[in-house]
């Protein structure tokens, strides 16, 4: 695995993770919420978590580590909205191109956010994260390569 990308994935997925995860935890003690987005947000801090154990792995087990990263990519990579449900989950740096029925997007921020509605009144709109496709498919590349 290339040593930089290798450092680029540990800093999202450590950092970010870290970040959402404080995110999560620092807005479930200030303010009074519904079970049901109390819920969400432990379900979205469990995530969060992920990235970071993910990234530890990374660090001290290459082949578990890439495992796991790929698991986390994954679940990055889609950005969907709709008045069903909507979904965005991000942790480390996005850029996401967005295609809705009247516009076409290009979001990114570097740090860590996430999204889940369920019927909600949000717009119809499906987007990439190029960022995490990418680094999904180089690791999908370096898992063959190490399996063989």
């Amino acid at each position: 695995m290339n040593k930089w990308i290798k450092r680029l994935l540990i800093v999202f997925e450590i950092g970010g993770g870290f970040t959402g995860f404080v995110i999560i935890l620092s807005a479930l003690f200030s303010s009074q919420m519904q079970l049901i987005y109390i819920l969400v947000s432990i379900l979205f801090a469990l995530f969060f978590l992920f990235g970071v154990f993910s990234g530890l792995c990374l660090i001290e087990d290459q082949k578990t580590g890439i495992k796991l990263s790929i698991v986390y990519q994954g679940i990055q990579i889609v950005k969907l909205s709709s008045p069903i449900v909507t979904y965005f989950f991000v942790s480390g740096f996005h850029l996401t191109p967005e295609i809705a029925f009247n516009r076409i997007s290009i979001f990114f921020k570097l740090g860590a956010e996430f999204s889940f509605f369920i019927l909600s009144k949000n717009p119809w709109s499906i987007g990439v994260n190029i960022v995490a496709l990418g680094l999904f498919i180089y690791l999908l590349r370096i898992k063959k390569l190490i399996i063989k």
